[in-house]
């Protein structure tokens, strides 16, 4: 489980993690925050009982073949994926209905009602992965900082938060969790980073979209209050960690000697320092008409769609890890390369889809 404040470096660090363990012969999946469907978020799912999922079935009977596809059966609760069932089937619901399941949506729920979701989410998850020990699952930001975004957010006392994250460290106890946690002993120095690097802009959209939850009240919209909420944050994962029964590895990171940094992780975890393979894709433009999307690779750095520069990195003389992403290009053959890997939330990064070389 890797976690810190954002900017961190736990996204940098799970892919760092993801190669050295596969090069180490492991088998490894990566639960990337924008996975989809997220086995150990809520983010951009629907969140139901049983009951309130059969009542919404037998008033839409028409709809149940793609409610089920998007759908996740627990014990007494049901999820559907939003962003699955936007991107298959929203012109096929009529807007009265779908509306009525996004009343559902996690970030609507009480907090009691949250915590019964994840909690059999958990458990679904830790029964699932049992069945298959030979994997090793990097969880990106999923045991702190969601839980703690929720309930701070919700202005519930520590004890509670504390309470319910042992919960969830106990639902996947037989997994042997560890937690590797990035931080700057000064909360500031990591709020002033977040500052330079994402922009003023960044902190005031996050206070603004947030603005309507208890912790807000009574406080000064903008910028300012986001940055509390930080630090408030980072006294909370602090507490937490000196009181969660897991074994953990706790990096400074003040000083940026990431060398360092990734030699300590692998110690840890008892694994060697492979370097990558070296292979270079076939470079070019290439097109996938029903996205309407382009790549533009050039040796080992692609453009997505977006217009953003990313990394590739070698695992394969055909396949290629993606900077940042739990995606995989493979080239099948120089003229197209086929999406694998994990489903994420962009349409473009589609599981299975071919991108053909246009130049």
């Amino acid at each position: 489980m890797v976690e810190g404040l954002p900017t961190t470096g736990k996204t940098t660090n799970s892919d760092f993690l993801r190669m050295q363990l596969e090069r180490n012969g492991k088998i490894v999946e990566w639960l990337h925050e924008d996975a989809r469907p997220h086995p150990l978020m809520a983010m951009s799912q629907a969140c139901m009982t049983n009951r309130e999922y059969e009542d919404l079935i037998e008033n839409n009977p028409e709809l149940i073949s793609m409610l089920n596809s998007a759908a996740t059966f627990r014990k007494s609760t049901v999820g559907i994926d939003l962003f699955m069932l936007e991107k298959k089937n929203r012109d096929k619901i009529e807007a009265p209905v779908y509306e009525k399941i996004l009343t559902f949506d996690s970030f609507r729920l009480t907090l009691d009602n949250y915590e019964k979701h994840m909690i059999e989410k958990w458990e679904l998850f830790s029964d699932r992965a049992n069945k298959n020990q030979d994997t090793i699952y990097i969880m990106d930001s999923i045991l702190l900082q969601n839980q703690i975004w929720m309930f701070l957010l919700n202005n519930k006392p520590y004890e509670k938060l504390a309470k319910y994250v042992n919960k969830l460290c106990d639902a996947v106890k037989e997994l042997n969790p560890v937690i590797i946690n990035f931080y700057r002993a000064n909360a500031e120095s990591t709020i002033d980073f977040i500052e330079h690097n994402r922009g003023i802009q960044w902190l005031e959209h996050v206070g603004k979209r947030d603005k309507t939850k208890p912790y807000y009240q009574g406080k000064q919209e903008g910028a300012e209050s986001f940055k509390q909420f930080l630090r408030d944050y980072a006294h909370m994962s602090m507490t937490l960690l000196h009181n969660i029964d897991c074994n953990s590895l706790p990096i400074e990171i003040s000083k940026g000697n990431w060398t360092e940094y990734e030699n300590s992780i692998l110690h840890f975890l008892n694994i060697d320092n492979i370097a990558s393979p070296v292979f270079l894709p076939p470079s070019g433009i290439f097109f996938n008409q029903e996205y309407d999307s382009k790549f533009i690779i050039d040796g080992l750095t692609i453009q997505y769609p977006d217009g953003r520069n990313r990394k590739l990195t070698p695992k394969t003389a055909q396949d290629f890890y993606v900077e940042r992403l739990p995606i995989i290009l493979r080239f099948d053959n120089p003229e197209h390369f086929t999406i694998t890997g994990t489903q994420i939330n962009e349409p473009w990064a589609t599981i299975g889809t071919i991108y053909t070389k246009t130049t």
